[in-house]
This record gives C-alpha cells, sequence and structure tokens, in this order.
C-alpha cells in the first residue's frame, strides 16, 4: 500500500513537471540600445582608440571567399606647428601600415606620404552640406610620384539606424563614386564605389562594389566588432 502510494505521488510530480515544461515561459525582451548621437558624426581621436572589423570578401556570385580581422589603432600623437596629429595604425590580416589624421575644422584629414599636405579625407555632417570631394593619394609607380584624386561623396542628411556585429548605432550613410584615374604612365586604375556609415564613435560599417560583365555586385563588408574609445 506504501509503494503504490509513492508511486502515484510520483507519476503526480510527473505530470506537474512535464506540464509546466509544456508551457511557454514568458522571457523578459533584452535592451536594445542604440549607441551614439543621432544628429552628430566624427572619428574620435585618442591614443588608445581601437576599431576592430570582421571584413568579408565575396565571389560575383556572392559567395564568401574569405573573412579576416581588420584593425585601426590609434597609437602615438606628435605636433606639427600648432596641429597635433595622431599615427593610426591599420592592420588586415597580417599586414599593417600606419598613418596619420587630424580632426580639423569639422572634417578629418591625413598626411600625404608624398609630401606631408594635409588631404582632406571625411568631412563630417553639418547642415551646410551634405557633399564633398574625398581626397585620396594613389600611389605610383618607381619613377613616378603619388597621384591624388578628388572622389566626389555625398552624405545622408539625417542619420539611420545601423545594426553591426558589436550592437546598433545611430549614423550617417557616405556614399563615394566610382572614379577612373589615369597615372602619369598612361595606366588606368579604378577606385570602386563605396558606402560607409559613420557614428559619433568612427565608422561602423563599409560596403565596397565590384563590377563583373558589366554588373555591379558586392565585393567586400567590413563591419565592426569590438570598440574602445578613450
Amino acid at each position: 500500500m506504501k509503494n503504490r502510494f509513492f508511486s502515484a505521488a510520483l507519476v503526480a510530480i510527473c505530470l506537474v513537471i512535464f506540464a509546466a515544461c509544456g508551457k511557454e515561459q514568458p522571457v523578459a525582451p533584452e535592451p536594445d540600445t542604440i549607441r551614439g548621437n543621432e544628429f552628430v558624426a566624427r572619428i574620435p581621436l585618442a591614443v588608445g582608440n581601437k576599431w576592430v572589423y570582421s571584413e568579408t570578401t565575396l565571389d560575383p556570385s556572392g559567395a564568401i571567399v574569405n573573412t579576416r580581422p581588420h584593425t585601426i589603432e590609434i597609437v602615438r600623437e606628435f605636433t606639427d606647428g600648432t596641429q597635433q596629429w595622431f599615427v593610426a595604425r591599420e592592420t588586415l590580416g597580417q599586414s599593417s601600415a600606419e598613418n596619420s589624421v587630424a580632426n580639423i575644422n569639422g572634417a578629418q584629414y591625413t598626411r600625404n606620404p608624398v609630401d606631408s599636405l594635409p588631404l582632406l579625407y571625411l568631412r563630417f555632417p553639418d547642415s551646410s552640406s551634405n557633399s564633398f570631394n574625398m581626397e585620396l593619394p594613389v600611389p605610383g609607380l618607381v619613377g613616378f610620384s603619388d597621384t591624388v584624386v578628388d572622389v566626389p561623396c555625398t552624405i545622408s542628411p539625417m542619420s539611420s539606424i545601423v545594426r553591426v556585429p558589436v550592437g546598433q548605432f545611430f549614423a550617417f550613410e557616405y556614399t563615394a563614386a566610382q572614379v577612373k584615374v589615369t597615372l602619369k604612365n598612361g595606366l588606368i586604375v579604378t577606385l570602386p564605389n563605396l558606402v560607409f556609415y559613420l557614428s559619433d564613435q568612427g565608422l561602423v560599417k563599409f560596403i565596397e562594389y565590384g563590377s563583373f560583365q558589366g554588373k555591379q555586385y558586392v565585393s567586400s563588408i567590413r563591419e565592426l566588432t569590438d570598440i574602445t574609445i578613450r
């Protein structure tokens, strides 16, 4: 009799547990924070600032060719005259290169590696204009100096919400036009069309377009996976 009572009680307990497991349990939603300022975009410069991206290369069919880390870190600073400059180390896979950058009058400039003259890289969004020319040095071949190319860029009038692996950001969309450059030796170089997104914590996403048989396709995507801002 005692064993029968124990067996019946055990069955009842199992039924209660099964019923409870069968019911959908309410789950509190995770906070969906959007980082940054909805009305401001810039690239903050301070030694120790670091942006880590995942860069994926694709072929014309959309298949992934490879994925590798892409890191930009501010490693030191220096002063030239009265202007403060920062050295950004960019690492792609196993290769690294350094470039000098400065924020001047609402824009970011780089130094031309040939003559150290400032070149406009990005103009930060403001109410005066939503377009500018990005000045890019195209390395020359042996015996030829670099060629500085003006790349027309447009900025979206308002920010949008951009989702990347590290989270969501308010960011302004930039579109850089495809430009063909003829170097001094006659060689023609095509700079790709780019779309990228700038928040007040830096660049969060890049999309590069290639062309194949007269059609445009996404050739690479770079998305922010980690960020350190001092």
